[in-house]
């Protein structure tokens, strides 16, 4: 019981850290900056992982990570690597360090969201394995309003050319969204294979 109450608390807190997080990046961009550049997953997106935590939704939040968990963590990866070696990997955090640090705040977001969404989504047991249609859908929504709403310039979620780090290939538009939907299949396949594997390694008896 006392386990249980633990675990529910925890839950609460992270998230309404998350739904913090979401709102606070959405004042900013939307109401004080560029509305443009809230659309961008990461600048928005933890209102939905906020919600779903303290709903205690798998679905949403599986379906969050799935779009989440490879840009988020290869922009750790070239953030630190910038950081403690001065090499950018990928090149995708090299606005990061220009101008003022005060303006790119937000942005170290990235630094814990999806080790908490992971630790989240421990403590509801397992990854929901059909969230991968939730997040097609989502990015369905997210690549309408980039496209059409907003300009090439700000190539806003990658819908006009490759992001840093990535080969720019041919016929690009017609052919990401066909590669962001066979990405968040095969990361909820990943997300569930893990989660399986760890569970069957707990329940797995020691030699004494």
């Amino acid at each position: 019981m006392v386990k249980h109450q633990k675990k529910e608390r925890i839950l609460n807190i992270l998230g309404w850290v998350f739904l913090a997080l979401g709102i606070i990046a959405v004042i900013w961009f939307f109401g004080i900056r560029d509305w443009r550049y809230g659309v961008w997953f990461c600048n928005h997106a933890m209102i939905i992982v906020g919600l779903s935590v303290l709903k205690r939704n798998r679905f949403w939040l599986t379906a969050m990570l799935n779009i989440g968990l490879i840009p988020v963590s290869a922009w750790l990866i070239d953030f630190i690597g910038k950081l403690f070696f001065d090499v950018h990997l990928f090149g995708i955090t090299r606005y990061m360090f220009e101008g003022s640090p005060w303006t790119h705040l937000i942005s170290l977001q990235h630094l814990f969201t999806v080790p908490l969404m992971l630790y989240a989504l421990y403590l509801l047991g397992k990854p929901h394995k059909n969230a991968w249609i939730g997040t097609s859908v989502y990015g369905a929504v997210l690549w309408f309003i980039s496209y059409f709403f907003i300009t090439p310039d700000y190539n806003i979620n990658c819908v006009y050319s490759a992001c840093p780090g990535l080969p720019a290939l041919p016929n690009y538009v017609m052919l990401f969204p066909i590669f962001a939907i066979a990405g968040f299949f095969l990361t909820n396949l990943f997300l569930v294979w893990l989660f399986s594997a760890l569970a069957a390694k707990r329940q797995r008896p020691t030699r004494q």
